[in-house]
């Protein structure tokens, strides 16, 4: 006779040995297993009913649908990645603009004025800096129309949020135009002491000078 204990390992091995019909729950020894589906055992006569064809299609129907969950989880982390990538270089695009193609706009003491002026004051560095954002204006409108503006007003409000005035005199900067160039200087040198401050497209900072000009435009 079998001790207690060697009736219930052998109980316990039949029971481990022992799976459920997923069609019509009966149970099934490992011989007994005809078919087996996403992890369901199925007898041999089940399998061969007229029912099991809709237990195939229902168990097909649930694989497709969680592969198809699969997929499009697949593609919304790619579509993450692509659209992560696109910002950096748009980040990079931008950056490099600013460090390369955004005009300066030079804040205290400007070269334009060094050994014409020992100690330029706050209003003559305010005018300095007005005739940098007026040339790159200029530039910007030079560059999409190929030619320079008839006046500085046309340059409101696509390059220049309003025409900047002389921030002593509050008066516009004197502005004209040649069929190669354009000239503007300050209404008002007088205000800040100096003979004239001046600039043109033809390239280089604002010039501020002591000494009268030998000819108009000329530096």
């Amino acid at each position: 006779m079998l001790s207690e204990s060697e009736r219930h390992s052998e109980g316990t091995e039949v029971a481990a040995a022992l799976r459920q019909c997923g069609m019509c729950g009966k149970a099934l020894r490992s011989d007994e297993v005809a078919r087996v589906i996403n992890g369901k055992a199925y007898c041999q006569t089940c399998v061969e009913s007229d029912g099991f064809f809709q237990v195939l299609t229902r168990e097909h129907s649930k694989e497709t649908s969680e592969l198809r969950g699969k997929v499009k989880s697949v593609k919304a982390k790619n579509k993450r990645l692509v659209m992560l990538v696109v910002g950096l270089v748009i980040i990079a695009a931008e950056i490099v603009y600013l460090l390369f193609f955004l005009p300066p706009i030079p804040r205290g003491r400007h070269l334009a004025y060094q050994g014409a002026v020992a100690n330029p004051s706050s209003g003559m560095e305010k005018c300095i800096e007005n005739m940098w954002k007026i040339n790159a204006a200029i530039e910007r409108y030079h560059e999409k129309t190929g030619a320079y503006p008839e006046s500085l007003q046309l340059l409101v409000p696509e390059y220049l949020d309003e025409v900047p005035v002389c921030p002593l005199s509050q008066l516009p900067y004197k502005y004209r135009r040649t069929e190669k160039a354009c000239f503007w200087e300050c209404p008002s040198p007088h205000e800040h002491g100096v003979r004239s401050i001046r600039c043109d497209s033809r390239g280089g900072p604002p010039m501020v000078s002591k000494q009268p000009l030998t000819q108009e435009g000329e530096r």
